[in-house]
């Protein structure tokens, strides 16, 4: 019996490790030889600024997006230059990091042999194919609402009532916010599912944890 359950656990690692070599695959392809797109150009144009400040401004004047991506490929071309292939590698590592975050969650909320039918579907789709690599808000995007949906299940379906939840929990919406507004809504949505799960011993909790998410997103309301 211990035979027959250490080979499936063999089995399921190495199904998981195929998946996510062969998403990577899908995904990276030759990152030297990928060109901008038409958005990312609008993306590196509205980094190319001497202070943040004016960045913020710029946004504000002509841009309908929160300033959360803005502000951090900002930072991350101060720090590591503006090659094409640079620029993207952020998002190909939420593209990644994705990809393990929708079977973690899958074997959290079914199974493991369920997870890996979804990984193995959400790995090959086109459309999270063709924005791995797309130095815009939706990689990013996708890997914020997964990880504030990872600590909602903690913390609601799983009852594990621990700071650290609560903390990531309202990091993870706040970057949601900032990131856009696409990932703004579906947070909102998040939280109010959870009043369907949502304990009596931990309603207070619950109520300012969006009340801090929303703290946290105030210095983008002007």
């Amino acid at each position: 019996m211990k035979d027959t359950r250490t080979n499936t656990t063999n089995i399921q690692l190495g199904l998981l490790l195929g998946c996510l070599v062969l998403g990577l695959f899908l995904r990276l392809g030759n990152p030297f030889e990928i060109s901008f797109i038409n958005d990312e150009l609008s993306t590196w144009s509205k980094v190319n600024y001497d202070q943040l400040s004016d960045l913020i401004d710029n946004i504000k004047a002509v841009d309908s997006h929160p300033v959360g991506m803005y502000v951090f490929v900002y930072y991350w071309t101060l720090l590591f230059g503006t090659d094409e292939w640079l620029i993207k590698l952020p998002f190909f590592c939420c593209s990644f990091l994705s990809m393990y975050g929708v079977f973690h969650l899958a074997c959290r909320w079914f199974s493991k042999n369920a997870a890996l039918i979804i990984l193995a579907y959400f790995v090959s789709m086109q459309f999270p194919i063709w924005w791995s690599g797309i130095a815009r808000q939706y990689q990013s995007g996708l890997f914020c609402v997964l990880l504030m949906v990872h600590f909602w299940t903690r913390l609601l379906i799983e009852k594990q009532d621990k700071k650290r939840y609560w903390l990531g929990f309202v990091l993870a919406g706040a970057a949601c916010m900032y990131n856009h507004y696409f990932s703004l809504l579906f947070a909102a949505v998040v939280g109010l599912s959870g009043l369907f799960w949502l304990r009596k011993s931990i309603l207070l909790k619950y109520v300012f944890s969006g009340f801090g998410m929303l703290i946290l997103f105030a210095p983008h309301w002007s």
